[in-house]
């Protein structure tokens, strides 16, 4: 497996793209501003690649940030949805294996009352 940049990264990365401004991207994250200015610069130094064009209060995507943003936003899309689906699937299992528990022990508990009985 590759090693890939950190997904918290990558998610900060993403918030702040997609809302042009570190200090938003913060309160949307629940973090400061300084903590995604943190990982943006991460981020970058991993990638070795400027993402963002900075300038006093606001940020713009370079080219590589605007590429890097439509393929994350796709990939954190079906991430979300893979997970939302798997939450689905295990909460459905989990009752249908309980119904499947409960019905081998009663088939197990009358086959021991059908032994005992001539």
């Amino acid at each position: 497996m590759k090693n890939n940049p950190p997904l918290k990264a990558i998610r900060t990365f993403e918030a702040a793209a997609r809302l042009s401004n570190f200090r938003e991207a913060a309160d949307e994250l629940s973090v400061t501003a300084s903590a995604v200015s943190h990982q943006i610069r991460q981020l970058e130094d991993y990638l070795q690649k400027t993402l963002f064009n900075r300038s006093d209060r606001r940020v713009s995507l370079t080219s590589a940030g605007e590429y890097y943003f439509r393929e994350v936003s796709q990939a954190l899309t079906c991430i979300d949805q893979a997970t939302d689906k798997l939450r689905d699937l295990q909460s459905t299992r989990v009752l249908k294996i309980s119904a499947a528990v409960c019905l081998t022990l009663a088939d197990a508990a009358f086959v021991g009352v059908l032994q005992r009985a001539p």
